[in-house]
């Protein structure tokens, strides 16, 4: 049977299931983004004591909202549940710079979980955005040099952050727990991330059928590490579409909050995914729509990641690569298809060079960052 919905019915089911919470609703207003859920801010009808009078409600359903046809479970929600509870104990990862700005990641602190259902309610962001959005709507090709610091600063920002989530996450043996039961995420991994990779061949046969064998053979590697592992906490999506960040311009001196969201995607992985797809997303902006802050921010990212080993970054590389070939080149509104062949371009060259492990390739391109700190 396929699965229909109006968001109108969704829409008031949700402010339905508000008024019976301490949260009822003054006005509710859909938001946009999101592939597989609905969110709402919602204006409430009574502040809270601390004087918050809006939040976010995330309404999850057993579909996905852009193709209500596949079948999604809810125990998603519960693993996006425990990550946030157990990341809010990381430090926000302030960083600074001689120009005074400041910027603060973390998660957002969910004030309320209706796992039967499949609610919870989010800290709002006042005036946030998405950071893909954000570069697209307010950097252009031609971002003054002189914010680049404050850029690069940002993506050092993130990528410290991440890596602490990384080295921490683990060590939490409930967090490891829960998240392992989100077999669903892992397989959903591998499907659009190196399937599609093999599958983009058809679609592009005079740039990727050179590459065919090595995709098939760093799918197969993907697969093996599922089952051989070490694997660790990931979260699963990290992209530059899910991280909030005000909509505002940075300001010297200003302290900026950064939320890393969508937790649901949570999943026992390698961290390569993570890395690899903040890399491949920011690099993306940079390809299609020259945008020098995106490149600005994917060098701080790797220099705030910071050292692991050569493998590493090699296998981090081969990640990015097919991420740009599988996810990078079907976005019709980030370019032309001149420009999506010039992303399956650099998906393949990097993907090439990752597995055969030369570094000299990267070293001399856009992304040396991976082996700056590497002897």
């Amino acid at each position: 049977m396929t699965t229909t919905f109006e968001l109108e019915d969704i829409q008031s089911k949700t402010e339905a299931w508000l008024q019976n919470t301490r949260y009822a609703s003054k006005s509710i207003t859909p938001l946009a983004g999101g592939t597989v859920n609905f969110t709402f801010l919602v204006h409430l009808k009574d502040s809270l004591k601390d004087g918050t009078d809006k939040v976010v409600v995330k309404h999850s359903e057993d579909f996905v909202r852009h193709t209500p046809s596949y079948k999604v479970s809810l125990a998603r929600t519960v693993a996006e549940q425990q990550c946030l509870r157990s990341l809010s104990t990381l430090s926000p990862n302030v960083q600074g710079s001689s120009t005074g700005s400041m910027f603060q990641i973390r998660t957002p602190i969910c004030l309320y979980f209706g796992e039967v259902a499949g609610m919870q309610i989010h800290e709002y962001l006042p005036a946030g955005v998405d950071l893909k959005t954000y570069l697209l709507e307010r950097t252009t090709h031609r971002t003054p040099n002189a914010l680049e610091p404050q850029y690069t600063l940002l993506g050092q920002a993130m990528g410290s952050w991440v890596r602490q989530f990384h080295d921490q996450a683990s060590r939490q043996p409930e967090l490891v727990q829960e998240v392992a039961k989100n077999k669903e995420a892992q397989q959903v991994q591998q499907l659009v991330t190196y399937q599609f990779a093999v599958d983009r061949v058809k679609d592009y046969p005079a740039i990727l059928s050179e590459v065919q064998s090595v995709l098939e053979e760093v799918q197969k590697l993907a697969a093996d590490e599922l089952e051989i592992g070490p694997l660790q906490v990931i979260h699963g999506d990290l992209g530059p579409a899910n991280i909030l960040i005000p909509n505002l311009e940075l300001q010297e001196g200003a302290k900026v909050p950064v939320f890393v969201i969508d937790w649901e995607t949570s999943q026992l992985g390698i961290s390569n995914i993570d890395t690899g797809q903040m890399i491949a997303d920011l690099y993306r902006l940079w390809l299609c729509k020259n945008n020098e802050a995106a490149l600005w921010m994917l060098r701080g990212f790797c220099k705030g990641y910071g050292l692991v080993s050569e493998t590493h970054a090699f296998r981090t590389a081969i990640h990015a690569g097919v991420h740009l070939i599988s996810r990078g080149t079907i976005d019709r509104e980030m370019g032309t298809m001149d420009e999506l062949e010039g992303v399956a371009r650099a998906g393949r060259d990097i993907v090439l060079n990752g597995y055969r492990r030369n570094r000299g390739w990267f070293e001399n391109g856009d992304l040396a960052c991976l082996f700056d700190q590497i002897e």
